[in-house]
């Protein structure tokens, strides 16, 4: 459980699946908070509502109508990061974005209980692989929980098939989600687990040490 008072950053990517899977109180409980505390970009409702606009407009959007409106609605009641910090380390790095490199400075500013959840693969490899960043990644390290990390924890607390129902309503969501799943979504529960562990294990070997926190 998450001690009182912990501080949980969080980025669109992951705010975008949970919201399409319906699975954010979930998270929540499991940390042990509420969605008033946890702290999204203010830019993240009009990232949000411009993905809506684009699906109404008949583009390509991995996410549904209904969960662009979860994610909007969390937008707004979450707490929304205003305050600008040092992001000069991201500058040499062409895959960590402007607001992924926010929330990383105001986590560790916000002191050791602070953590930050995301779905954002290529922000956690070019943290760890860019040589400028190496000091980040240092002062990262057990305070990311990845999104396959989200998921272990999910079924370790709900029961495989409720987090199997909520993956499968959104196949298109997160493609190696659907791969630990199988396409059927209906490999067996140690089989899912442990393609979700192969995938935690493989940013950790990369990272050269549990490197990624663990609920």
């Amino acid at each position: 459980m998450t001690p009182v008072g912990r501080i949980v950053f969080c980025d669109n990517d992951v705010v975008l699946k949970l919201a399409e899977y319906n699975l954010l109180q979930d998270v929540c409980s499991v940390l042990a908070v509420g969605i008033s505390e946890v702290i999204v970009l203010d830019s993240a409702k009009y990232y949000f509502n411009g993905l809506k606009r684009k699906l109404a407009r008949g583009k390509d959007v991995a996410y549904s109508s209904t969960g662009l409106d979860r994610a909007i609605e969390i937008a707004e009641n979450t707490v929304q990061m205003t305050s600008r910090v040092d992001i000069d380390w991201a500058t040499e790095c062409d895959n960590i974005d402007i607001g992924e490199a926010q929330l990383v400075s105001s986590a560790i500013a916000a002191g050791g209980d602070s953590i930050l959840l995301t779905g954002d693969k290529r922000f956690i490899k070019a943290v760890l692989k860019t040589e400028s960043t190496k000091h980040i990644a240092s002062l990262l390290r057990g305070r990311i929980v990845c999104l396959e990390e989200i998921m272990r924890s999910l079924i370790c607390n709900y029961g495989i098939d409720h987090i199997r129902k909520a993956v499968a309503s959104a196949p298109r969501c997160d493609l190696g989600l659907q791969i630990v799943f199988g396409s059927r979504f209906d490999l067996p529960e140690t089989q899912v687990l442990d393609g979700l562990a192969s995938m935690i294990n493989e940013i950790n070997t990369a990272a050269e040490c549990d490197w990624l926190m663990r609920l």
